[in-house]
């Protein structure tokens, strides 16, 4: 529906000046509602910067023809979303930019070429962002631009770009970029031509299967098993003899991945290595390969504390009751690692432990992932005191650890209801705003009569306003019987004169754990202005564009 445009025409509207004389037709004596109207003024006076004449033009023509016009907004949108995008301050730019996430509008390319060419590297890679959501051949043209950049954080994620839509063009490109790069940022271009996955990608890809550097070789193995090009598993499998430790461990792995038969042999004699992650890797391969009874060495190790092992037992069947005793353990990594091996198995018994995980207390935990020297293997480890060990930390250990506990609150959902609802009471009760966001969407998509009581109890809770607003701005999109839509609106009244849209800072790739982690991610009570306008644009009646006109003319202008 349009009216999701004019939401987004709403938080991406400039603060602009009026002008005088912008048309001698519409400065005489005859009043607006005297005169026939003509609509091709209403966008020419935006263009013009005259947001007061603009909006009460159409105001005038709306009570004209007793109903709204969506090409009118439409173009409006359009123009402001335009605008915005040109703006040297940043900040304009994103909101933009997040406009045009939303909004179906055929100036969305335009705004994202204003962003790449942008000064800031957050809004070049904003804009990297929104081109990955969209299926447009001509995103081509904006990636190779990107190629251009200043910024070598931008331009390696248009490589990736380029590398996930196999552009034509992508395999010279990337190959160029990587040896212009200093070399200890070789190892991230394996991935690159092992997704495009053409003959002469393929060419590149094995020649760093055989580059002197180790750490490229690693991870030319890695990405050739992720990616399942079987074409080079020769190679890789000439590899297991490899007198590196790091280079076995890797291809202990892949061999396993691209499921080689062929070399159970290899890997039988890699099981009984005295190098600890070669011996897991190894026993993984071989599990996959159906030889069930390494599972035993596996729970060994976990029974050790090994954290990789642990991790290891989550894919493998029948290991509950080892994963449930290490939850015993005065080891905190442990313990945690043990709940999360559970969770991938959907066990209730993992929740006390998962609750603890989730709310942020006194010591304040920070995560972060741990890798095998070989970088096949992954658990986690556990950081307190996050916001002080944070200021000597040159990544955002914090956007991390945020992300790390939203995983882990979608997964839970998969859990047994009444398991679930007991975590999100708790989450509720202690007070977790960072996630009460997602926490509010997961109970919606429960579509549960337990689920809704929780929250119109949670709507009613004393002392927690932002828990209160979402709550009731999950009722009103559930559609309960109630004053929700009341509510929602005057929320907005009441805010609509405060600076609200603001955005949390950029998470680098690696410790996001995402695919796509330059998303524009506005900050709880950002998001929840953003969720309710959205919410009231879904609801598809007259009363929503009245407010939005009202709120783009006298609210705050940085929330346009």
């Amino acid at each position: 529906m349009f009216l999701k445009g004019l939401f987004l025409l709403f938080f991406s509207f400039l603060p602009l000046q009026s002008e005088e004389g912008i048309d001698p037709d519409l400065n005489g004596a005859e009043s607006i509602a005297e005169r026939s109207i003509n609509p091709a003024q209403i966008p020419y006076l935006i263009q013009k910067n005259d947001l007061k004449k603009a909006l009460d033009l159409y105001r005038s023509y709306y009570e004209q023809q007793k109903r709204h016009d969506f090409e009118i907004l439409e173009q409006l949108g359009t123009i402001l979303l335009e605008k915005g995008a040109l703006e040297t301050a940043p900040e304009i730019q994103l909101l933009s930019l997040y406009g045009s996430l939303y909004a179906s509008l055929s100036s969305k390319l335009s705004v994202v070429e204003a962003a790449l060419k942008s000064p800031h590297l957050p809004t070049q890679l904003a804009a990297l962002h929104l081109i990955g959501r969209l299926h447009d051949d001509r995103c081509s043209t904006l990636l190779h631009l990107a190629m251009t950049s200043d910024f070598l954080y931008t331009r390696m994620e248009a490589a990736y770009q380029l590398a996930l839509r196999k552009n034509p063009g992508a395999v010279g490109q990337i190959e160029s970029l990587m040896f212009r790069v200093p070399p200890a940022l070789r190892s991230y271009f394996p991935s690159f031509f092992a997704l495009i996955g053409t003959p002469d990608a393929t060419k590149i890809l094995k020649g760093l299967l055989e580059a002197s550097d180790e750490q490229v070789r690693i991870e030319a193995i890695l990405s050739t098993a992720s990616h399942g090009r079987e074409e080079l598993l020769p190679l890789i499998r000439s590899m297991a003899t490899h007198p590196g430790p790091l280079v076995q461990e890797a291809t202990a792995f892949a061999l396993g991945e691209l499921k080689d038969s062929h070399s159970l042999s290899k890997l039988r004699r890699l099981s009984l290595s005295s190098f600890v992650p070669i011996r897991i890797a190894a026993c993984r391969s071989l599990y996959l390969l159906g030889e069930k009874e390494v599972q035993g060495v596996i729970e060994e190790l976990a029974q050790k504390e090994n954290l990789f092992a642990i991790q290891l037992l989550g894919e493998m069947e029948g290991s509950n009751a080892v994963l449930v005793s290490l939850l015993d353990s005065r080891n905190l990594h442990v313990r945690f690692n043990s709940a999360l091996s559970l969770l991938k198995k959907r066990d209730p018994r993992a929740a006390p432990q998962l609750k603890e995980l989730l709310i942020r207390d006194t010591r304040d935990f920070g995560f972060y992932p741990i890798y095998t020297p070989g970088r096949a293997l992954m658990a986690w480890k556990i950081l307190p005191s996050l916001d002080q060990q944070q200021q000597n930390i040159p990544y955002d250990l914090k956007g991390m650890t945020l992300a790390f506990r939203e995983k882990i609150l979608r997964d839970a959902l998969e859990l047994p209801e009444t398991e679930f609802l007991m975590l999100a009471e708790a989450l509720f009760t202690s007070r977790q705003t960072e996630l009460i966001p997602l926490l509010v969407r997961l109970l919606e998509n429960l579509e549960s009569k337990e689920a809704s009581l929780l929250l119109k109890r949670q709507q009613r809770a004393a002392g927690a306003p932002l828990i209160r607003s979402y709550c009731n701005l999950s009722l009103f999109r559930l559609k309960e019987k109630g004053p929700y839509e009341e509510g929602v609106r005057s929320w907005v009244e009441r805010n609509k004169g405060k600076e609200l849209i603001r955005f949390r800072e950029i998470t680098p790739k690696r410790m996001k754990g995402s695919d796509s982690p330059y998303e524009l991610t506005p900050e709880e009570r950002s998001r929840l202005f953003i969720e309710t306008l959205e919410a009231l644009a879904q609801s598809d009646n007259a009363r929503s564009i009245d407010l939005f006109l009202n709120l783009i003319e006298k609210g705050n202008p940085q929330n346009r």
